[in-house]
């Protein structure tokens, strides 16, 4: 017996038949056992099981047939808010409530995360609102001012001669 070869998006049921693929599938030998995935849905195929998870910085809400975009902090995550990462993007780390929150040393600018000036340790909003201060220096009213004993040099606070 012969069958017709089911065009794309469709599979032989077993019963001559062609019965529509998962959404998920461009070609699939079963429902949801798919041999390539739909791309435009940000899907990408993983041969070991034959599903279409999302691709990196997306997730699936479990509603719509496309993955939705993680929040721009994330490079996986559950849902689409910065409290809901699986991993963060380059220069975050994750912390306890799943947020990616910039590096020490770094400052949310945008998506993007910042360097802080050198006379910063750790900063806020812009890289002279610091948060800490690096070793010989204190912080008062967001600026880092050297201790008692020495005097800036550059970005750095070094020792005072003691002669001086």
């Amino acid at each position: 017996m012969s069958s017709c070869p089911c065009d794309s998006k469709f599979y032989d049921n077993g019963n001559s038949i062609c019965a529509a693929c998962s959404p998920y599938c461009v070609d699939c030998l079963a429902y949801s056992q798919c041999q390539t995935c739909n791309f435009t849905l940000f899907r990408s195929h993983n041969a070991g099981n034959s599903t279409c998870p999302c691709i990196a910085r997306y997730y699936d809400n479990n509603i719509d047939v496309d993955c939705k975009p993680c929040h721009y902090s994330c490079l996986s995550c559950f849902a689409g808010t910065s409290s809901s990462c699986w991993t963060c993007a380059a220069l975050r780390t994750i912390n306890t409530t799943f947020s990616c929150p910039c590096n020490p040393g770094l400052y949310e600018l945008g998506t993007i995360c910042d360097p802080c000036s050198l006379l910063c340790k750790t900063c806020t909003s812009n890289p002279t609102t610091c948060t800490s201060c690096p070793i010989n220096s204190f912080l008062s009213n967001f600026t880092c001012f050297c201790n008692t004993g020495f005097f800036r040099n550059g970005l750095t606070c070094d020792v005072c001669d003691p002669q001086c």
